[in-house]
């Protein structure tokens, strides 16, 4: 099994609830699909997310609160505060 690292964070930005990151070495995704399931995406084999462990769309609109600390990145939702 080959081993990926994705290298130092370079930076991230928020587009509605999905947070991105973007690596030395590629991009990698967080998104809140609801309160209190979060998505986490980093395209190694394919850009195309097939995720099976949420099936159908449980999207629901949600509101995240991403902020930085010690250079960890805080992402939280209503009903996941820490």
């Amino acid at each position: 099994m080959e081993k990926h690292m994705l290298g130092k964070k370079l930076s991230y930005q928020t587009n509605g609830s999905t947070v991105e990151f973007e690596f030395e070495h590629g991009t990698a995704y967080v998104t809140a699909v609801t309160d209190t399931i979060m998505n986490v995406f980093v395209p190694y084999q394919s850009k195309d997310h097939r995720s099976k462990a949420i099936e159908g769309d449980k999207r629901l609109p949600v509101t995240v609160d991403v902020s930085e600390e010690g250079g960890a990145v805080q992402i939280k939702t209503d009903k996941m505060p820490r």
